[in-house]
């Protein structure tokens, strides 16, 4: 049942029987086709499947028309002729498996396959040559035709020609390769508009100028790329072009997905656009001079996702907005490394980076350079900050590489607004922000100006404004830094942020909600401000203290400061040791009038000295003392009427006027001390004081051996506690300390030796514990200093008694180490610790005489003796010299100190008569002492020496009572109290108890 007819231009189809041209499939034929010229199949309306199996080799083409179905498979065609083609297809269907196509013709424009109307053509496992001028693949269709074109699993070359030219079908490629060589040659031309693309897989190459990967122009048609890479090498060749045929017509729209970008040549972009692309995991990189990696045109939108862009050449834009294009990004990584390079360049469009990276490491370049509006450049900043954002920062980093000096974002011709949210600007040696001014070919220049909005983001670079150019900035937000030295702004808005300060900076207007910090390390930095200063944040400047010449940052407004303004200071302290001010450090200089204020914040501090902030006339000063403040001036009186001239004679001659006498020079305030140096003092004076002890401190009463009991008993232990308080002021009478101490002390004699004369020579060895704290307070300044000290001592001890009949001479002697950890902790600043050791020692002596013996009542027996003594003690213990953290030097004063004491004891002995035959007595006692000590203890922070007053010469007097309860033990109780001048006062009690043995 033939339906159908094949006929060539040499014989009928039916002649040849080589030739399967019928409805009903055979079969294959056995052997080698003929050659033909032309092979044409036609549809009479009957044809079936028709199968032509082996190969063809012809000069001519297989042309499939009028509805024909034709699958070809293992199949190889040759086109040798100039104009040839190897397949054509017009309303027809064409399915082919393992076609090879060879186009042999280097001089003609011979193609591979065309496809025409209606038709529908699959391929898979092709390989197509063309060697000629021709095109791989001409998709040849009219608008409205249902026709399409799938290949897959296929490679496609042309010499000088496009691999494929498509127009309005359908084309869905797999895993296809696809490599075009020469000039105006892409792997994909779609220059006349094509309905959909999709790409699966597969590789797009040109090596040809002007040559794309894919040329799309099609006014709403629509491209899906999955997995495919594009490589370009030729100048202007570029990736990806959508392009717009009118200014009117529809969108194309293209979408991608895992796909990469190799683009090598010169002036060639990764991909340009004049319509919509949506993009996931695309990685562009172009390698040529002036490879852009994204070029958006026009009112399309761009967004891409989890995508990187790098360009590796100079200028090489990352991305280049024009004319309103739209760009959004989420999780793009840019990156530039040539020179005068951006990251992104955004003439007239708008861009919003989400959790994304612009890296620049190229010189001469810039992450992002923006041009806005030239008709707006002369903008106020209530004007500025009304516009709508043109570049978007959101949770995203702007950085350069070490060392690079650039610009992170540039403004040029007009007005642009940036806004950043939690993102990152790392321009260290650059410039984070610059608004620049610009000129055309007629020399003609433009201004710009920048509003820059900054929400919880770190800015680290310079900002900069030249000629007329003006820049308005927000910093906002509690995470908010911006670190850099900002140059000719007009004006800067602190809410909550912080501003760390490189360089002398100028600002027309600071509004300074947040906190300013001059970068620590340098004093010549200032702050210059042309006109009016507000806002209630927080100053801090480095100084180097000392006197009225003190090397410091500076504050310089030349307006005023605006009513309702309250700025806490706080000074960081370079080194300086402290000096005596008279007029003052200047901190805040007002041109104007400052209606707000400046205070205090924290301690200022500087060896022994306390800085404060005080204001005079309309300008803050730093002073160790507290100068008058300065007095209203007194008006002028009101001149008399001058009087009507008389006509007198010449009157005698004016007599000279007597000049006014020198006026007294400024008084020098008293510098402030810190409370510090009271706690220093108190912690060296009870380190050479609390294990301090006399004979009959430690023994009670060494004279109650006139018993026969010393051949029984030759050895004792004892212990004795101390508890004590004390308050002083320093030799400036500003601070006051008061401390407390406790003491426990434990000893024993080892050796007790009866001497010939009658007397005895006793040894023993002692050991001791001791706690002080202390707390000094300032009669000037609120703060308060706390310190403390723990140690420890062990020792001898020596005493000879020269008559055991209870009188007579003595002469005591004690060594002792002492070591010791201490602390002192000043309000708002850090404690410091260190630690103290060193030898106390003690030699005294006394003359005990019995003045009367007497009995009471009921048969009582009383003694009153009396005794005069003398006491020496070396008190050696000591510190070495620290640096606390604010550099302040800690040095020991008064060092090696003997304490002199003399004084007279005297005690009465009372025994009960029921007492009479045993040991028992008791005895009260009262002793007054003078002492004096040979240096004044005290302390030097840096060269500032701050000494103890009132305890160079002091009285003691001591009330107590001692006891002998049995021929072993005894106890005793005395409290003492110790005057000095100016206010020395200490009091203690001591409980004591001894055991023989």
């Amino acid at each position: 049942m033939n339906k159908g007819t094949s006929s060539n231009n040499k014989d009928s189809c039916f002649a040849k029987k080589h030739i399967l041209c019928c409805a009903l499939f055979l079969g294959p034929v056995e052997g080698l086709a003929e050659t033909y010229e032309n092979l044409v199949l036609e549809n009479s309306g009957y044809w079936q499947d028709i199968t032509i199996d082996n190969t063809i080799t012809t000069g001519g083409a297989l042309l499939i028309k009028n509805g024909a179905s034709i699958n070809l498979t293992n199949a190889d065609i040759t086109v040798g002729l100039i104009s040839g083609t190897g397949i054509r297809t017009h309303v027809g269907k064409f399915t082919a498996e393992n076609l090879k196509i060879n186009v042999k013709d280097s001089n003609g424009r011979a193609l591979g396959i065309s496809i025409g109307p209606t038709s529908q053509v699959n391929l898979n496992n092709m390989t197509l040559l063309n060697q000629g001028k021709g095109e791989g693949i001409v998709f040849n269709t009219e608008e409205n035709t249902e026709s399409g074109l799938n290949v897959s699993n296929s490679s496609i070359e042309t010499t000088d020609g496009s691999g494929i030219r498509a127009m309005f079908g359908v084309l869905t490629l797999t895993d296809v390769d696809i490599l075009a060589r020469g000039d105006f040659g892409h792997a994909i031309d779609m220059n006349t508009g094509t309905k959909d693309l999709t790409i699966r897989g597969g590789k797009l190459c040109t090596e040809g100028d002007q040559s794309y990967g894919i040329w799309m122009i099609h006014d709403g048609g629509k491209m899906v790329a999955e997995g495919t890479e594009f490589r370009t090498t030729g100048v202007r060749s570029h990736g990806l072009v959508l392009q717009r045929s009118f200014p009117n017509m529809p969108l194309s729209e293209a979408i991608l997905s895992s796909t990469m970008f190799n683009i090598v040549g010169d002036r060639a972009y990764g991909i340009y656009a004049e319509g919509n692309l949506f993009g996931n995991s695309v990685h562009i990189d172009t390698f040529g001079r002036g490879g852009h990696g994204i070029f958006a045109v026009g009112e399309g939108a761009v967004e891409l996702s989890n995508s990187n862009i790098s360009t590796y050449n100079d200028a090489a834009y990352g991305m280049v907005l024009l004319n309103g294009a739209r760009v959004k990004g989420e999780s793009v990584h840019l990156l530039t490394e040539g020179e005068a390079s951006y990251g992104i360049y955004n003439d007239g469009g708008s861009i919003v980076l989400n959790d994304s990276a612009i890296q620049v490491t190229g010189d001469k370049s810039a992450g992002i350079l923006v041009s806005g509006d030239s008709s707006k450049s002369d903008f106020s900043y209530s004007e500025m900050s009304q516009l709508n954002p043109s570049t978007v920062l959101n949770n995203t980093s702007l950085y350069s590489n070490i060392g690079y000096t650039g610009n992170a974002i540039i403004s040029v011709n007009g007005a642009s607004v940036v806004k950043l949210t939690d993102s990152e600007i790392d321009y260290k040696n650059g410039y984070a922000f610059s608004a620049l001014t610009t000129s055309d070919d007629q020399q003609k220049t433009y201004a710009s100006a920048l509003y820059i909005d900054a929400s919880n983001s770190t800015i680290l670079g310079n900002i900069i404004a030249t000629d007329n150019n003006k820049i308005y900035a927000d910093l906002k937000g509690e995470r908010g830094v911006l670190t850099g030295q900002v140059t000719n702004i007009e004006s800067l808005n602190l809410q909550q942020g912080r501003w760390n300060i490189t360089g002398t900076s100028q600002v027309k207007s600071l509004n300074n909600d947040g906190s300013i910090v001059f970068e620590r390390g340098n004093t010549d930095h200032q702050l210059i401000i042309n006109g009016d200063y507000s806002g209630s944040g927080s100053l801090s400047l480095s100084t180097v203290l000392s006197d009225d010449n003190s090397p410091t940052n500076k504050m310089i407004i030349k307006g005023d400061v605006l009513s309702g303004s309250s700025t806490a200071v706080s000074v960081d302290n370079l080194g300086g040791v402290g000096a005596e001010t008279i007029k003052g450090i200047e901190l805040i200089s007002v041109g104007g009038t400052s209606f707000g204020e400046f205070t205090q914040q924290g301690r200022i501090v500087a060896g022994a000295y306390e800085y404060n902030l005080v204001k005079q006339a309309e300008s803050w000063y730093l002073h160790t003392g507290f100068p008058d403040p300065t007095p209203d001036p007194t008006p002028d009186p009101t001149p008399d009427p001058t009087p009507d001239p008389t006509p007198d004679p010449t009157p005698d001659p004016t007599p000279d006027p007597t000049p006014d006498p020198t006026p007294d020079p400024t008084p020098r305030p008293d510098p402030t001390y810190r409370v510090e140096a009271g706690s220093y003092l108190a912690n060296a004076i009870a380190g050479n004081t609390l294990f301090n002890t006399s004979l009959f401190e430690r023994e009670s009463d060494p004279f109650e051996q006139e018993t026969s009991r010393l051949s029984q008993n030759t050895s004792n232990l004892w212990l004795r506690q101390v508890g004590g308080r004390s308050s002083w002021s320093d030799s400036s009478g500003q601070l006051k300390t008061k401390s407390n101490r406790y003491v426990a002390q434990l000893g024993g004699a080892l050796l007790n030796i009866e001497t010939p004369s009658g007397g005895r020579w006793t040894t023993g060895v002692m050991a001791g514990y001791g706690h002080h704290n202390n707390s000094t307070g300032s009669d000037r300044v609120g703060y308060r200093a706390k310190g403390s000290v723990n140690g420890y001592s062990t020792g001898l001890y020596s005493t000879w008694i020269n008559d055991n009949s209870g009188k007579g001479g003595y002469i005591d002697s004690w060594l002792l180490y002492n070591w010791f950890n201490n602390s002192v902790k000043g309000e708002q600043l850090s404690p410091q610790y260190y630690r103290s050791k060193g030898v106390t020692a003690s030699i005294e002596t006394g003359y005990v005489s019995e003045l009367l013996r007497f009995n009471g009542s009921l048969g009582s027996e009383y003694r009153w003796y009396f005794m005069p003594s003398a006491q020496l003690i070396y008190q050696g213990v000591k510190h070495a010299d620290f640096t606390e953290e604010n550099n302040t030097r800690i040095s020991n004063v008064g060092k090696n100190t003997i304490q002199s004491k003399l004084g007279i004891r005297s005690w009465m002995r009372g025994r009960h008569q029921l007492d009479q035959q045993t040991e028992r007595y008791f005895q009260p006692f009262v002793e007054l002492n003078w002492i004096h000590n040979s240096k004044p203890n005290g302390v030097q922070m840096d060269s500032t020496k701050v000494e103890l007053a009132g305890a160079e010469n002091m009285a003691e007097m001591k009330l107590g009572l001692e006891a002998k309860l049995s021929q072993q033990g005894s106890i005793w109780v005395n409290t003492a109290v110790q005057i000095g001048s100016q206010g020395f006062n200490d009091n203690r009690l001591t409980l004591g108890g001894k055991w023989s043995f």
